[in-house]
């Protein structure tokens, strides 16, 4: 299917865009959406998509840069200033404000909202490609983020660090072989970032919202979207590039995790990767709710299995979706509690992954030809994040 039939279906796409003293950087933003084509390198018409600039709390000439540019731009871009009180003058509150308007925007019917920041710059086929994964039934879309190979030459991270991404393509696969989802087909990954990351206004809707918390605020809503059971794919091939800054506008956010990343080999790994043995046990607990739920099953054999009490395994059986099943089974099992990396453990869990992962494959996918390595493996060392 082309990828310009979502857009036809549907031309209320919304591309959100939160800001806060991004003059330096706005241009090349717009830049790259400007750039936006078709699969088969067509470039998007006017009505294809609309951009959404909310400014907020900036004291730059980011809105004025950014209105400058508007009548040269092939698509509409609306720029709104406004100023956040300090309760939500953070990451979640500004990527909110945006989503919200951009739901608005889009009407009551239809429409994809689409993220990403004020410093990054989309790929050429960025909505396209957030197209294709739509139209194969998914309600949600998370892609990767890449640092700027430019300013990651000039300023590359310690070895340590590059092992991190390597780490994160085997958990991927890891989790991927033992709970397969139709809808995120192998290759994949494990991240949410709300800098490149698109959804239905329908399910947008639903959840309530992006959640106005400061920080992780992209994985919060991906979590929300799981709990209600709605289908995202984490896309290779949706691919955005964004800046390698050690000075950020949020306290805890990127920026400073760079630069914690640049400076301190001992800094805890990101919160999403945890020892292959525990992220095979939550594969593999949620592969054995995911085959039970909706269905007959001995709540006693379930529980044994998940290592829960029959109480809790009822429980989830019975709840509302199978996402809200597995929050509360994977809240019972304490063996499934979070477990934080740090750097120097990584050699080990590598090789624990790469052995678990000689069992679990194909028998024709560990050959030169794999692919799925190729694919992914090193995505820290090319300049993608891990974290």
């Amino acid at each position: 299917m082309s990828g310009l039939s979502l857009a036809h279906r549907n031309p209320k796409t919304v591309v959100t865009i939160p800001a806060r003293d991004e003059a330096a950087h706005i241009d090349a933003c717009l830049d790259a959406l400007a750039a936006q084509c078709s699969s088969k390198r067509q470039i998007l018409a006017v009505d294809d998509f609309t951009v959404l600039l909310l400014v907020n709390n900036s004291s730059d000439s980011t809105a004025e840069r950014a209105l400058a540019r508007a009548p040269m731009l092939p698509f509409r871009l609306y720029v709104r200033e406004l100023h956040l009180p300090a309760s939500l003058a953070h990451a979640g509150g500004a990527r909110g404000a945006a989503m919200d308007w951009g739901a608005d925007i889009s009407g009551e019917q239809g429409g994809v909202l689409c993220s990403t920041d004020a410093d990054s710059a989309v790929s050429p086929t960025w909505i396209a490609d957030i197209w294709s994964a739509l139209d194969k039934g998914v309600d949600a879309v998370a892609g990767i983020v890449e640092f700027d190979p430019d300013e990651l030459r000039l300023r590359p991270f310690p070895p340590a660090r590059r092992l991190e991404g390597h780490y994160a393509t085997l958990q991927a696969e890891v989790t991927a072989r033992l709970d397969p989802e139709p809808h995120n087909p192998w290759p994949n990954h494990l991240w949410a970032w709300g800098a490149n990351m698109a959804v239905t206004c329908e399910a947008y809707r639903a959840i309530g919202g992006l959640p106005r918390q400061p920080l992780a605020e992209d994985r919060a809503l991906v979590a929300a979207l799981r709990r209600m059971d709605f289908k995202i794919r984490h896309s290779l091939a949706v691919r955005v590039c964004t800046s390698r800054r050690d000075v950020g506008r949020a306290a805890g956010g990127l920026a400073d995790l760079v630069r914690s990343y640049a400076s301190d080999d001992l800094h805890p790994c990101d919160a999403e990767l945890e020892p292959i043995l525990v992220a095979a046990e939550r594969a593999r607990s949620r592969r054995r709710l995911r085959l039970a739920w909706g269905g007959e099953h001995d709540v006693s054999v379930l529980a044994r299995r998940l290592g829960v009490t029959p109480r809790d395994a009822q429980a989830a059986l019975t709840a509302p979706s199978f996402g809200a099943a597995w929050t509360q089974i994977e809240a019972a099992m304490p063996q499934l509690k979070r477990i934080r990396l740090r750097p120097d453990q990584l050699p080990l869990e590598i090789a624990r992954a790469e052995r678990l992962l000689e069992r679990l494959r194909p028998g024709d996918a560990n050959g030169p030809a794999d692919s799925v390595r190729s694919a992914l493996a090193g995505l820290w060392s090319t300049g993608a994040l891990p974290a």
